[in-house]
């Protein structure tokens, strides 16, 4: 498997993972939970969405696609 489908594979589930815990945080604050006091659940976003932004600076690194670096035309 090559780099790039490691990074996007990666990418994507971090992605899918932020989702579902901002779901289940809000769902847990509308209940009320008492989940939400819990240390993994304000540590691990944290993490996953700094694997998120690492891998997606891979891609951008991996596929030499800089999205700011505005060409000339001409």
């Amino acid at each position: 498997m090559s780099y790039h489908a490691v990074v996007l594979t990666v990418h994507v589930l971090t992605a899918v993972v932020t989702i579902g815990l901002f779901v289940t945080r809000f769902y847990w604050l509308c209940r009320h939970s008492p989940a939400l006091q819990q240390r993994w659940v304000r540590v691990v976003p944290h993490i996953n969405d700094t694997l998120l932004l690492a891998s997606g600076i891979a891609l951008i690194v991996i596929n030499r696609f800089y999205p700011f670096l505005c060409k000339k035309a001409g």
